[in-house]
């Protein structure tokens, strides 16, 4: 795989959150909304809209639009399993202040649930 060398334009932080403890706690769009408005609020990131849908019997998506890129959730709670995407490009740490609160709001496996940190670049 080729190493692009450049300027970082933003930070995208990816969770696999596996091993969720009372997924029935969050099958519920009105909790998830809370949890993930709330990390964007903290990392002073701003919503611009969002998009939701829930799935039967169980299992949601959820998307936040941001002037600064965007947060998402897919949650399949017949897995315990929950993925998070948060992707910004307006510098500092906000992606990452953002991935930490939705992680403390969801009681899961730590030993299990795999975080990654990647710099979008622009090459020159």
């Amino acid at each position: 795989m080729q190493e692009f060398k450049g300027s970082t334009i933003g930070k995208h932080v990816i969770a696999d959150i596996i091993g969720i403890k009372n997924p029935k706690n969050y099958d519920s769009i009105e909790t998830m909304q809370k949890v993930l408005h709330e990390s964007a609020k903290r990392a002073k990131l701003t919503v611009l809209g969002e998009n939701w849908k829930k799935f039967q019997p169980q299992g949601l998506s959820g998307f936040l639009f941001l002037s600064e890129s965007h947060i998402s959730i897919h949650f399949t709670p017949e897995h315990n399993f929950m993925w998070v995407d948060v992707f910004t490009c307006s510098g500092g740490n906000g992606a990452n202040i953002a991935m930490d609160y939705i992680c403390k709001k969801i009681k899961h496996d730590k030993e299990k649930t795999k975080i990654q940190t990647i710099d979008r670049t622009i090459k020159f």
